[in-house]
Parts: structure tokens; C-alpha cells; sequence
């Protein structure tokens, strides 16, 4: 019977195996627990339970055994109640329909066996050791006894035959049975589970390897080939993935110091792994980029690959860069940093500044309350301003501070709040900065500012404070004084003071002065409130504002009325000083013109005697006068008074002219010496200051030389560029014309040369000297925008430059005197002359009445009026002198002028044209003739009066 049993399972076989292969499949295709797999799994173990029943062992007629209590028992223990059940109910409906009198217990059987497997079910989910082979295999034998309990369902005595005859072989071939198929289907399932598992893991290493934010990548450990990156390394580098995949690191230039791929190989060689290497990496057009590299090794279809994980730490790198700056900033801060929490209303932490500033050690500061760090008297102002800050964001204010020691100082404190998400001040952050010598300088200042008004306010000389439209802030009590305006009246406007004709210069400087903010210096002129005219002196300067530009001026104005009129008369005094040293030189021209006259008038007057043609002794004395005339003018010119006359002048002809008059006066051991340029370009200038300037210094140079010696004069045209003007601030650039005179002499020192352009500076003794030769030579240059030096030297003589500014526009030079030529011009109108000196009037009207003129003559002003007002003919033309006792010539012209303002009145005067002759014109004469005059001079004049309409 045992024999016949293992038959029957080896024939059986075959559907186990097959019953094993499908099961597999059904867990491959269906997770074993769902319930389609189970439904299927049912179908599957009932289907092979009845193709068992199809083939069985046949005992007794309708009696019949076979496998089938293995396949639904093993059914029951893999797949639960459910396949169980399933298994159980077509084995059942098979063996039913089989039927015969074994069917009850073939129900019975596979009831019991369903049941078990069941059970089994359940206990060995909470039994690891329950899918052992001790235990399967006693499952195997629990199942198959229940299986001979259930033969007793057998009717008579059909059970005892039936358990005679397989009891032992069920028992022994059965549960073997049952073990080997449990263990086979347990292999089976487990590697499923364990493909599954590998699956699931190959799932989720995938989804990470392509998800993650990091350049991941595999390449080869040999040659570095890239076999798969993420996406990650493709947004980071650049690249695409047809780009990577089968290259390199080195093929795509990932590494841009090699040396690092070298340590990171090393380390992987050396211990399989490699963390957190920063490198910097190319990506794709050059960009560099910061890494940390993390790398191990990995078995790949049996090669050793690098799976590498790569994070961009370029912001990384760059906020804890910031954040170290930030740290720096922080604790090196020369202001007092301190942030504080306003729930403990106490010191977080601080800079090493603000401690240092109170006076502690920074490790004290941690939890030290707030307030404590105040002066006491600050805490309420203080509290508040917490307050304040909690509500707006960001407060500033001032305090005092209390150091560790109890000492208090100003500070200037900034409190910042910090909110977090939900709008809950974290903590504040306190900036602290001592303000001690701020306020002390506030203090300076505000003191300075007292005593510059109180030194303003005292000041002897006007001082105007404006501001930057040109409107008065400030005046002191001295320009009230002086001008006669109170401050309430000129405060705030614009002081009326600048003459019209003053307004080009004085715009011109306040525009120079708001572009340099530098001080300037002008002289000018200023009206009082009453309408005087004053000579001003104004010294001002630039008020800088905040953004560095000009914000107002200050103006000092010092009153050189009277000044102005001391130097007139200092230098008349001095040209009449200098007259003095000239007299000799021209007493002595004098004295040969009239030796000529005498002469040749003795000669002329024994001619006629003996009555022989005199016209050339006559001549001779008309040429004698001439230079005689010509010497006249010179002296009254150079000894007039008012105002420089500028004209374009040759300044080679005032050398000339002023040599001849000094040269007679000189010592004769005083050689004199000119080079004067024959190009020399004229300068616009005042003959007679300018002559003087000449007398000036060359009666200096003979002074210095008692034993005698060298002169020298010389001119030349020069350029002064801007090396001179960098040494010499006050001469602008340009053409000018140099004088200098040289010389021979004693020389002076240094000490000497500081002063001797000051007024009334001398070396010479007392009554030699007035200490004016050289201040007025300064001041004429000075005043024709001109610049002088000196030069000299203890023993080697001296040498003054004098440079003039050449004169710009040449052709409105004077006109040179016109040559008369042909005939005299004559006329028959009525002319008046008037002369106290009887010869000149007879002289004069015999030389009008010659050229067919009407001549009227008066010795007065007084009779001149009466003979102008006398009827019945008009009087055409006065010829009148000017210096004449009574009423004299200048009042007679007003008057007649008064009468008839249309009267044409010539002023014939031996004195230059200008004082009383510059006034008379200016009143309304027609003409000037000098004194002595020629016939032709007169005659010219007159007709060219008389031909005005």
C-alpha cells in the first residue's frame, strides 16, 4: 500500500511543481495579499485539488485518496481564510459529485485541511519560526491525522479497513509531502518578496537619483565615463544628457584644478568613500562654481563605479562670507553695537566698542538689564523711547550714558527693532555712539561765534555778513556809523550803496569770489545814505556752505577817503621833491635856450640896423622858444595834479624825454646807458606818472652810487607765463612791456628789500629823503595794472622791473599831431580876446587881424563880460586865459556860457589840460590852445571852432 501511495504522489508530482510555477506567477503578477491574487490563488490550489481527485488511489468502491489535503492545507497556510475557503469549496463540490461513501469524508478532509492551513495562517504571521522545516513539517503530520480521524466517517466497518491499509503510509509519505511543498513555495515567495524589495529600492534610489536638487552622477572608477546623471548636474553644469553620457570629467573640463579630482580618486582608493570635498568645478561656457563633493564606491554589472553627489555651496560660500564680513563689522565697529531682548529688556550681546565705551569687559555685558547701562535721569526718556521704536521701527535720540566707573557722557543712540514672521519684535539693535567731542565742538563753535560777534561788533571798519541771493544778514555798529543805515533797514534787502558805474566791477568780483570761495581785495567806491561818495577799500571772503560750494560772503569795508587824499598830496609833495632835483638840470637848459634867443635876437636886430636880410638869425630864435615852449610844458605836466590820463604810450619816448630833463641834474661820474627795443609795444599809460616812475628810480639809482658808476635803462616785450604767475599769485599771465633800471651801486640786503616799497621807508639820513620814491613808484604800476620787482645784492648794485600790460587795441592809439601845411586859414568873423598880459593881446590880435579876423580885446574877465554883452554886434569866437586877476577866466567863461550856451570859447592857459583847464573844458569850452602858442597853433584852433556848427 505504501508502495502504491508513493506512486501515486510521484505521479502527482508533476502537478505540484506545476502548482508551485503558477502560484509564483499569480505573486508576480498580483501582490499576494490583494483580492484579486487571493481569488486567483483559490482558483488556482481548488483547481488542482480536483485534477488530484481525477487520479486517485481507489481502496474500496467510492472510497478514494489522493493529494488533495496537502494541496488545500499548503493553499490555506500561503494564502489565508480566503483561498482557504475557495480551495475548500470546489474540492468539496468535485468530491460531492464524485460521490459514493467516502464523500462525507473527503468534505470532512478537505474541510479539516482548509481549516488548518487557516490557522496556520495566522499563527505564522505572528511566529517568524513557524515557515521552519520542524514546524512545517509537524503541520504536514497534524493535518494528515486529523485526515485518518475524519476515515471514521466511514460507514461500517469500512474505517478499519481503511486505516489498516494507509495509515502508516499516509503518516509517513503525506507530511514529507506537505514540507517539501511548503518549503518549496516559501523559497519561492521569498525571492519574490526579495525581487519585489530589490525593485522597490531600485524605484526609490531612481526617483532620489533624478529628484535630488544635487548634480548626481555615476561614472566609471577606471576611465571616469559618465554612464547617468540626474538632472540636477544637467541644470548645474550645463550640459545636456547626450553631452555627458560616454565622456569624461576631463573630456568636458568639470575640474578646474585637476589636483582635486587626484584627491578625491586617492581618497575613494583609500577608503572606498569620500565626504565634503570642496573643489571648484567649470560648467559649461567657463563658470566657476564652488562644490561639495561627496563620493563612494559601487558594483555595477561587475565593475567598480564613483556614484558622486555633488552641492552648488556658491550662495553658501557667499552669505557665510557676508556673514563673516557682517561678524567683522560687528565686533571691530568703532560704534557701539549692542543687540538686546525687549521680553527681558536686557543685553543679548555687544560689540567689544560698546563696552569698551561703559567701561566694562564684553563678557559682562551678556544679561545685564538694559537700563542699567543709562544715566538714572534717562530712564524715563529712555523707557519711552522703547516704546516708541516697538511702534515705528527706528528711533534717534540723545542721552547720557552711565560707565561702570559712575562717570556719565553724551551719546547719540540709533534703536532698530527686528520683527519675526508674525510681527513680534525679537529684539532690538542698538547703535551707540559717543558724542563727547561733537558736543564739545558745538560748544567751541558757539563760543567762537560769541567772540567773532563781539570782535564784529567792535571792529572799527564796516562789516557786512550776506548771504547767498546777495541780501544782508549782519551789519555792525561801525556801518551804521560810517553809511548811516541802521540794520533794521538794510537786514534782509540789498544795500543801496554800489555806485552805477561801480556795479560791472564789484559783479565781476562776487562772481570771482562765489567760484574760488578765496578772498578778494578791490578798491572801490561806496555812497553813504545822505549820498556821499566814499573811497572804499573791501576785503571779502567766501562763507563755505554744507555741500562744499560758497553759501554767503563776509565783507570788510574800510573808509581810505581821507587815505586817498594824504597820498594825492604825498604825491604831489614827492614830485615836487623831485622838481627840486631837476632844477639844476633845467636852470641849466634855460639858461642856453636864452643865450641862444639873446644871441641870434642881437645878431637879427644888427642886420636890420644895417638893413641886411635877418630871416635866419629869426628863425634861430623861433626854434630856441619852441624848445623852450617844449620844456615849459614838460615841468607843468609832470608837477599837474588829478587823475591818471591813459593814452597808448611809447615808453622808449618817456625814457628819452626823461633822461633829457634828468641828465643836465646828474653827477657827471654817473654814466648813463639806454637799450631800448625798436619794436618796443606801447602801454596804456600816463606819460606824466610814467616819467616820474622814471625820475623816481633813477634818483634812486644815483643816490646809490656817491662814487658813481653805471645806469642802465632797458625795455623789451616779454611774455609772463604761468611760472611766473605760480611765484607772483597777483600778475595774470600774458604780453607785457619791461623796464628796467640797473645799478652800479651799493646794493641792498634782504632785510632792507622787505620794506622798500613801503611809505616813507628811507636809509637815507634825515632831510635827505621823504621815504615816497619807491611807494609812489609802487603804487602808479600797482594802479596801471602792472607788477614791480627788485632785485639786489649787498656791494653789487640793483636792478627794478617794471612790467606793464601791453595795450590791447593799438589802433585806438592817439593820432599824431597833424603838420600844417600851405596856407594859414583866416576868416573875417568877430573874435574876443582876453589876456591880462598886454604884449600877448597885442600879439594875438595882430595875428588874427592879419588873417582878416575882427578883433575885440579885454585885460579881465570883468571887462571881457561887459564887451560880450555890449550892443549892437554879436561876438563870434573868445579867445580867453584862464589865469587872470578878479573874477578871472573860468568864472567869465560860466557866466558867458549862462547868457549864451551856445557861446564858442577857447581856453588858451600856460598849464597842461587838465585841473582848471580839464575843468573849463568839461563846462563847456569848444577848445584849448597852449601857452606859449604859435601863430599857426592859434590860427588852426580858431578857424576850427568857428567851422563847428
Amino acid at each position: 500500500m505504501a508502495k502504491t501511495i508513493i506512486q501515486e504522489l510521484a505521479a502527482n508530482a508533476a502537478l505540484l511543481l506545476v502548482l508551485c510555477f503558477l502560484y509564483v506567477q499569480v505573486l508576480r503578477r498580483w501582490q499576494g495579499q490583494s483580492l484579486p491574487g487571493q481569488v486567483l490563488n483559490g482558483v488556482l490550489f481548488g483547481g488542482f485539488a480536483i485534477c488530484v481527485m481525477l487520479t486517485p488511489l481507489n481502496l474500496l468502491p467510492g472510497v478514494i485518496f489522493d493529494t488533495r489535503s496537502v494541496v488545500i492545507s499548503v493553499g490555506g497556510l500561503f494564502g489565508g481564510p480566503l483561498v482557504a475557503a475557495i480551495t475548500f469549496a470546489m474540492a468539496s463540490a468535485f468530491r460531492v459529485w464524485q460521490g459514493g461513501p467516502g464523500a462525507l469524508m473527503g468534505v470532512l478532509v478537505s474541510f479539516c485541511s482548509a481549516a488548518l492551513g487557516a490557522a496556520y495562517y495566522f499563527w505564522r504571521r505572528r511566529n517568524p519560526r513557524a515557515m521552519s522545516a520542524a514546524y512545517l513539517y509537524g503541520f504536514g503530520v497534524a493535518v494528515h491525522l486529523v485526515m485518518l480521524v475524519c476515515a471514521l466517517a466511514l460507514p461500517g466497518d469500512m474505517t478499519w479497513r481503511v486505516l489498516s491499509d494507509i495509515a502508516l503510509p499516509v503518516m509517513i509519505v503525506y507530511p514529507l509531502a506537505s514540507l517539501l511543498l511548503c518549503l518549496l513555495i516559501a523559497d519561492r515567495q521569498s525571492r519574490i518578496a526579495g525581487e519585489r524589495l530589490l525593485k522597490e529600492s531600485e524605484e526609490r534610489f531612481r526617483l532620489a537619483f533624478m529628484t535630488s536638487p544635487d548634480a548626481v552622477g555615476i561614472s566609471r572608477l577606471d576611465d571616469g565615463v559618465f554612464l547617468d546623471v540626474n538632472d540636477g548636474f544637467l541644470a548645474l553644469t550645463g550640459y545636456s544628457r547626450e553631452e555627458v553620457i560616454g565622456r569624461n570629467a576631463l573630456e568636458l573640463n568639470l575640474w578646474q584644478d585637476p589636483q582635486d579630482r587626484q584627491r578625491l580618486l586617492a581618497g575613494l582608493e583609500r577608503e572606498g568613500k569620500v565626504t565634503n570635498l570642496e573643489a571648484k568645478f567649470l560648467a559649461k561656457g567657463g563658470r566657476v562654481l564652488d562644490g561639495l563633493l561627496s563620493a563612494a564606491v559601487l558594483t555595477l554589472e561587475g565593475r567598480r563605479c564613483i556614484l558622486s553627489i555633488t552641492r552648488d555651496i556658491g550662495e553658501i560660500k557667499k552669505t557665510q562670507a557676508e556673514l563673516r564680513q557682517w561678524a567683522d563689522a560687528f565686533r571691530h565697529c568703532a560704534h557701539g553695537l549692542a543687540i538686546g531682548l525687549p521680553a527681558t529688556n536686557s543685553v543679548l550681546v555687544c560689540n567689544p566698542a560698546f563696552a569698551r565705551m561703559l567701561g566694562y569687559p564684553v563678557e559682562q555685558m551678556a544679561g545685564k538689564p538694559i537700563l542699567s547701562v543709562y544715566a538714572p535721569e534717562e530712564h524715563e526718556h529712555v523707557r519711552g523711547r522703547m516704546a516708541e521704536v516697538a511702534i515705528q521701527g527706528h528711533v534717534q535720540y540723545e542721552t547720557r550714558m552711565l560707565r561702570a566707573d559712575g562717570s556719565t557722557f553724551p551719546a547719540q543712540m540709533d534703536l532698530v527693532s527686528v520683527r519675526g514672521p508674525g510681527g513680534d519684535v525679537l529684539y532690538r539693535v542698538a547703535t551707540m555712539q559717543d558724542i563727547t567731542q561733537r558736543k564739545q565742538a558745538e560748544e567751541d563753535v558757539r563760543a567762537n561765534e560769541r567772540r567773532l560777534g563781539a570782535i564784529l561788533e567792535a571792529s572799527a571798519d564796516p562789516v557786512v555778513v550776506y548771504d547767498g541771493q546777495g541780501l544782508a544778514t549782519f551789519v555792525n555798529p561801525a556801518f551804521t556809523r560810517l553809511f548811516g543805515w541802521r540794520p533794521e533797514e538794510v537786514i534782509g534787502q540789498r544795500i543801496p550803496f554800489v555806485p552805477e558805474d561801480q556795479r560791472p566791477q564789484v559783479e565781476a568780483t562776487i562772481a570771482q569770489l562765489y567760484a574760488t570761495g578765496g578772498p578778494v581785495t578791490l578798491e572801490t567806491k561806496r555812497l553813504t545814505k545822505d549820498g556821499q561818495l566814499l573811497n572804499i577799500v573791501i576785503s571779502a571772503a567766501g562763507i563755505p556752505g554744507q555741500s562744499g560750494q560758497t553759501a554767503g560772503m563776509v565783507v570788510n569795508l574800510t573808509d581810505v577817503t581821507q587815505t586817498k587824499r594824504l597820498e594825492a598830496q604825498l604825491r604831489q609833495a614827492q614830485k615836487m621833491e623831485a622838481i627840486g632835483t631837476l632844477a639844476g638840470g633845467i636852470a641849466h637848459d634855460f639858461n642856453n635856450i636864452l643865450g641862444v634867443i639873446m644871441g641870434y635876437a642881437e645878431m637879427a636886430q644888427e642886420h636890420a640896423q644895417q638893413g641886411r636880410d635877418n630871416a635866419s638869425e629869426l628863425a634861430h630864435v623861433l626854434q630856441a622858444a619852441e624848445r623852450a615852449r617844449k620844456l615849459v610844458r614838460q615841468i607843468l605836466t609832470f608837477s599837474r595834479k588829478g587823475e591818471a590820463d591813459l593814452r597808448p604810450l611809447d615808453l622808449n619816448k618817456s625814457v628819452s624825454h626823461t633822461l633829457q630833463l634828468l641828465g643836465p641834474s646828474l653827477p657827471k661820474m654817473i654814466g648813463i646807458e639806454t637799450h631800448l627795443a625798436p619794436d618796443l609795444e606801447p602801454v596804456n599809460a600816463d606819460s606824466t606818472q610814467m616819467e616820474q616812475v622814471l625820475v623816481n628810480l633813477a634818483t634812486n639809482a644815483a643816490d646809490a652810487m656817491p662814487q658813481g658808476g653805471r645806469l642802465v635803462m632797458e625795455t623789451s616785450n616779454v611774455i609772463l607765463g604761468e611760472e611766473y604767475n605760480l611765484e607772483h599769485l597777483e600778475v595774470p599771465p600774458g604780453r607785457y612791456v619791461l623796464l628796467a633800471v640797473s645799478d652800479s651801486g651799493l646794493g641792498m640786503s634782504p632785510e632792507i628789500m622787505e620794506h622798500i616799497f613801503d611809505p616813507f621807508f628811507t636809509t637815507k639820513e634825515v632831510g635827505k629823503g621823504t621815504g615816497l620814491g619807491l611807494s609812489t613808484v609802487y603804487g602808479i604800476v600797482k594802479g596801471h595794472g602792472g607788477h614791480v620787482s627788485c632785485y639786489s645784492e649787498p656791494g653789487l648794485g640793483s636792478t627794478f622791473k617794471v612790467y606793464l600790460p601791453v595795450y590791447r587795441d593799438q589802433a585806438a592809439g592817439a593820432a599824431p599831431e597833424a603838420g600844417q601845411a600851405g596856407r594859414l586859414p583866416g576868416g573875417s568873423e568877430t573874435i574876443l580876446l582876453v589876456d591880462d598880459e598886454e604884449s600877448l593881446r597885442e600879439l594875438g590880435r595882430h595875428a588874427l587881424e592879419m588873417m582878416g579876423y575882427r578883433v575885440l580885446t579885454a585885460g579881465s574877465g570883468e571887462q571881457a563880460l561887459e564887451t560880450y554883452l555890449a550892443p549892437p554886434r554879436p561876438i563870434d569866437l573868445v579867445v580867453m586865459d584862464l589865469g587872470m586877476p578878479g573874477m578871472g577866466g573860468h568864472n567869465c567863461l560860466r557866466e558867458i556860457l549862462r547868457v549864451n550856451p551856445r557861446a564858442k570859447v577857447i581856453i588858451a592857459s600856460g598849464y597842461s589840460a587838465n585841473g582848471q583847464v580839464k575843468a573849463s573844458l568839461e563846462s563847456g569850452a569848444a577848445g584849448y590852445v597852449a601857452k606859449p602858442f604859435r601863430r599857426s597853433d592859434l590860427l588852426t584852433t580858431v578857424r576850427d571852432v568857428l567851422d563847428r556848427p
